[in-house]
């Protein structure tokens, strides 16, 4: 899987949402966390706070 939110969500239809946006600070984190580094959720995914 790319990383590119474009292809993300055209291929995918995932939605890469940034990490300031409100979503992101309601997220369960009991969620996936990928081999990746990004957080997957009904959301879609996430690339984490640092």
């Amino acid at each position: 899987m790319t990383d590119d939110p474009k292809v993300l969500e055209k291929e995918y239809q995932i939605v890469v949402i940034g990490t300031h946006h409100k979503m992101f600070d309601s997220i369960d984190m009991n969620t996936l966390i990928t081999d990746k580094g990004f957080i997957c959720d009904i959301y879609g995914i996430h690339k984490p706070r640092n």
